[in-house]
């Protein structure tokens, strides 16, 4: 880990905190501050890390690649809690060429992201994206009319424990008019200044 002085920790081997070594699969990789030599972290002094550093481990002369998604820090020790609950979807819309899923936000201090899963039999369902606990939206751009597919979303703590599926949801994309394509826009830039104002003084 490096400082906001340029100065670094000392350096940790991967491959010691993968459980499970399998190439082209993604895995869950948690390494304690502590190793690192990084005591007593807080809000006052968390703004002197930096960044993460890499460095080559393998002297093979090979290249290797590696893909990260969501670096983060989390508590060292999670209390147990309770599941949670289902999310409530309250609308899939079809447009011409993309789908808009819409939920009822949770008020759950615990959710880290709501997963979203589409289905194009209304059976098997494969998660297409994701959405930060202050969201409630999701567009999905399937490029193409007559596209019907299935939504359902869950909720993911900070365990990555998921709750169960909201109920399934299902539209159809479709030509639409120049009249509807103008609704369309007027919708998406209303909704746009209206979700995201302040609730306070807008």
């Amino acid at each position: 880990i490096r400082y906001r002085d340029k100065t670094y920790t000392h350096r940790l081997k991967l491959s010691e905190y993968l459980k499970d070594k399998r190439p082209d699969t993604w895995h869950q990789v948690r390494i304690p501050l502590k190793d690192f030599g990084v005591e007593d972290l807080n809000d006052a002094n968390i703004h002197t890390l930096a960044a993460v550093a890499f460095y080559p481990g393998a002297k093979d002369g090979k290249q290797h690649t590696v893909y990260l998604d969501d670096v983060e820090l989390l508590p060292a020790a999670q209390t147990a809690a309770t599941a949670l609950k289902a999310p409530l979807l309250k609308g899939v819309k079809a447009y011409e060429r993309h789908i808009d899923v819409s939920w009822t936000p949770q008020t759950s201090g615990r959710i880290k992201y709501y997963r979203i899963y589409r289905s194009q039999d209304g059976k098997t369902y494969e998660a297409v994206g994701i959405r930060r606990p202050w969201m409630n939206r999701f567009t999905d751009f399937v490029g193409e009319t007559g596209y019907k597919a299935w939504y359902k979303v869950t909720a993911v703590d900070d365990a990555l424990n998921e709750s169960p599926a909201s109920q399934a949801m299902e539209a159809t994309t479709y030509a639409m008019t120049d009249e509807q394509l103008l609704d369309m826009v007027q919708e998406a830039h209303f909704r746009y200044y209206w979700e995201g104002a302040e609730p306070v003084s807008g």
